[in-house]
């Protein structure tokens, strides 16, 4: 599927010799066998986006099965759908896990989605980013974000994730993006401590914890 990532991996990623699909892909093989190893039950999904959004494996608690129908099938295109692929995202989650009553058929399991982009034209699409932020923040579905683009745009991504009570960072390194995804705090959610810093600074309004739907807005 790509080739290991060893320790010369830098000048790969830097001459382009390494596509950054192979990374993307190498990173999701790791997030899902760490945990496996960290013997979290989890199902598995895999949804890509470009002009058109495919849900290449859905949800299954087999890993082999994640990676034969989607890690296996991805491929990559010019354009980045990411509003509308994301806010597809959410309705799955949301049909999978609650019964035709609307209540959750997990009430224990915690709900996330893993971004991996390199696109910085974040806003293509029907969606826009403040339909998804409020989206995500009423269904409680964590996103985290893993940016290889340095454009300004990827921040509206970022933004989303710790609104969400995601990790957000970009990689520039693809060795010391493999140790930040290794790290417990991104594996493993529930060890996450809540952070109490307003996401905007000086508004104690923007504090995660007391966060309420209508101070949520483009800025």
């Amino acid at each position: 599927m790509t080739r290991p990532l060893n320790g010369k991996i830098t000048d790969i990623y830097n001459k382009n010799e390494f596509s950054r699909l192979s990374i993307s892909t190498q990173y999701m093989t790791e997030i899902v066998d760490k945990i496996y190893g960290y013997k979290i039950p989890s199902l598995f999904g895999l949804m890509t986006f470009s002009d058109n959004t495919d849900f290449l494996c859905p949800f299954t608690p087999l890993i082999s099965e994640f990676e034969r129908k989607g890690l296996y099938r991805i491929s990559t295109k010019e354009v980045s759908n990411i509003w509308d692929s994301l806010s597809i995202a959410c309705d799955e989650i949301h049909k999978f896990t609650n019964d035709s009553n609307g209540k959750p058929k997990f009430p224990n399991a915690i709900n996330r989605v893993i971004v991996i982009s390199d696109n910085g034209e974040l806003n293509f699409g029907k969606s826009s980013y403040l339909d998804i932020a409020k989206k995500y923040f009423q269904s409680q579905i964590t996103v985290d974000s893993i940016i290889f683009n340095k454009e300004e745009k990827v921040k509206q991504l970022a933004s989303l994730s710790h609104l969400t009570g995601g990790v957000s960072f970009q990689v520039e390194d693809a060795i010391k993006g493999l140790h930040l995804i290794n790290e417990d705090a991104f594996i493993n959610i529930n060890g996450r401590q809540k952070s109490f810093k307003p996401i905007i600074p000086g508004d104690r309004n923007t504090i995660l914890t007391k966060l309420q739907i209508e101070y949520i807005t483009n800025e």
